[in-house]
């Protein structure tokens, strides 16, 4: 009689089925503290980078503006001879160009933005693993 023929035979006692359920549960509570612990680093790692966006993003506003009102008068200084009316609404069109391209690359941000990617890719493999483990 082979080993395998041995295994096959044997019936597992309680203790193998109650070590077995042990093992089974020390590995689920270990998947599950990881994912848990990704998840808060990668919620982390978003608070860091969106309080980076929102700085950076009051500069440029701030430094926008003031560089927009300074040029606007430096245009409506240098014309205003010929015309400032037009060169003051040649500058409000390219001001509002300026304005659409950057809503239009906001709006691109948000649709590829992906929150929690990396724990959403891991729960899916975790899940993709015990599925194909329990068929």
């Amino acid at each position: 009689m082979s080993t395998q023929d041995k295994i096959v035979q044997s019936e597992p006692t309680l203790s193998d089925i109650v070590v077995a359920t042990k093992r089974v549960g020390q590995t689920m509570l270990a998947v599950g503290s990881n994912r848990l612990e990704l998840l808060l680093v990668e919620i982390q790692e978003e608070r860091e980078r969106l309080f980076l966006a929102l700085f950076l993003t009051f500069g440029c506003v701030v430094l926008g503006l003031l560089a927009g009102v300074a040029v606007t008068f430096a245009v409506a200084m240098l014309f205003r001879d010929h015309s400032p009316v037009i060169a003051l609404l040649g500058l409000a069109v390219f001001y509002l160009a300026l304005g659409v391209f950057l809503f239009a690359r906001l709006k691109k941000l948000q649709r590829e933005w992906t929150l929690l990617g990396a724990t959403r890719d891991q729960v899916k493999k975790d899940r993709d693993s015990l599925e194909r483990l329990l068929q």
